[in-house]
């Protein structure tokens, strides 16, 4: 495993994709979670291009966020069963993307509240869409996401049991706070389960600022993720209007490395 902490291309949206990769590169970071947002992102000739960014500047693409994250719930989990099994096809070509990167996880936003199948349904279909996904050596991860289903603990709690070992998941600690939860609500139910971190902070009056820059808990955090033997990446999830400089991210990135590093030690 190359360097435990990350940023993801999200920092800097509506960058394009391919100019969000190389800003990562010339800041010096060396794992990254990509964000493809279009379909002709995931086409080879650009999936290449992306590759070839990414090793010139010695970067592990670990992750890969998808653009069908806005309409999952519709094309995967509703009653019409054809729309899904059509959306499979579009759905596995978003993993040969995440292979033909080097990306090792697939991050899923999922069903909603309204208008989707019952947790049951949604968890035979996580499976498969899993299945799918393990061909190309990809494991897709439920995300925890406010206003989607996986933002209540309970929800989640259902759809691992009824997915059993398929079960994986991302925990966003920006999106445990808009919904109401806590990160740790999700980190002490869900620590066997969780692969991959999107890491962010909060103030009272702004739900993502740069880690270190609000009022949550950072040494809590690590010590339970120390106590519970997480081994997956960090990864610093932000949005361009929640930082104004590109010193803050760097200086959140030293930071996270330090302390991953001192809970590495105390293992």
């Amino acid at each position: 495993m190359g360097e435990r902490v990350g940023v993801s291309t999200a920092c800097k949206y509506p960058l394009v994709t391919e100019k969000s990769l190389e800003w990562a590169g010339r800041q010096g970071y060396k794992t990254v979670e990509l964000f493809l947002n279009s379909t002709s992102e995931i086409l080879p000739d650009f999936t290449r291009q992306l590759r070839r960014t990414a090793d010139a500047y010695g970067m592990e693409i670990v992750s890969v966020h998808p653009y069908t994250s806005l309409y999952e719930s519709y094309f995967l989990f509703t009653d019409y069963e054809r729309r899904f099994t059509d959306a499979l096809v579009s759905f596995e070509e978003m993993a040969k993307a995440a292979r033909d990167v080097g990306a090792g996880i697939l991050v899923m936003h999922g069903a909603k509240p309204v208008g989707s199948v019952d947790v049951r349904e949604v968890a035979r279909r996580f499976c498969v869409i899993s299945e799918m996904c393990g061909k190309y050596g990809v494991t897709l991860a439920q995300e925890n996401v406010n206003q989607h289903s996986s933002q209540d603990p309970e929800w989640m709690r259902k759809l691992k049991y009824h997915c059993g070992e398929s079960f994986r998941m991302v925990l966003d600690t920006k999106q445990a706070y808009r919904a109401g939860h806590t990160p740790f609500e999700f980190l002490d139910e869900f620590h066997d389960d969780i692969i991959h971190l999107h890491l962010s902070d909060h103030t009272d009056k702004r739900d993502c600022v740069p880690p270190f820059e609000g009022d949550f808990d950072w040494d809590t955090f690590f010590s339970r993720l120390r106590e519970y033997g997480y081994g997956g990446r960090y990864i610093i999830e932000l949005y361009s209007d929640s930082f104004s400089d590109d010193v803050q991210i760097k200086r959140a990135y030293d930071r996270l490395k330090q302390a991953v590093s001192h809970s590495s030690s105390c293992v």
